[in-house]
């Protein structure tokens, strides 16, 4: 028997799965991928352009389209089925035209080529992660925030993310158990 977990790009399981003498099986998981934002930043300190960003990503077409369908949106780090999810919590549908109107109320005006301002938002190298990156990037585009994407091995995207040298980032984790992490 041959055995391979959680390790193929969501474009790819249709066609493992049509393979002759294969059979793939999928299921929920606890992994979960989010968008992380430095609240030191003095751009992303205003909660006001937080729910902007939320507003302005369509997570359904990011889960249909780069995920393939493979996913859930998420409303926190537990998934449905532990015993710890609650599902009454605040969720930021995407709404651009709202996500507009908080930017302006936020005091980012839109500027000379329709930009209110720049952020950096970095990603590792792996395929997937530059994809969402690229897809948020276009996303955030829509509302006026023009994104950087800073594409880095996982040693040093790692090591700025714990050392809070970023703006935006994407990340994936996988395995939350206990509610108290």
């Amino acid at each position: 028997i041959d055995l391979l977990l959680g390790s193929l790009p969501p474009e790819i399981v249709s066609l493992v799965d049509s393979l002759p003498g294969v059979q793939t099986a999928t299921g929920p998981s606890s992994n979960y991928t989010y968008v992380g934002f430095n609240l030191r930043d003095p751009i992303l300190a205003d909660v006001k352009v937080r729910r902007a960003i939320a507003h302005a990503l369509d997570r359904k077409g990011l889960i249909a389209h780069l995920l393939r369908g493979q996913a859930t949106a998420a409303t926190g780090l537990l998934f449905p089925q532990h015993w710890a999810y609650e599902p009454q919590v605040v969720t930021f549908p995407f709404d651009p035209e709202r996500a507009r109107r908080l930017l302006d109320e936020a005091g980012h005006p839109v500027r000379k080529g329709g930009v209110r301002f720049t952020l950096t938002f970095k990603a590792t190298t792996g395929e997937l992660s530059r994809a969402i990156a690229e897809a948020i990037q276009f996303q955030l585009a829509q509302v006026g925030i023009r994104v950087e994407i800073r594409s880095y091995e996982w040693g040093t995207f790692y090591a700025d993310i714990k050392s809070g040298n970023f703006q935006l980032y994407v990340l994936t984790w996988g395995g939350i158990a206990d509610p108290d992490y």
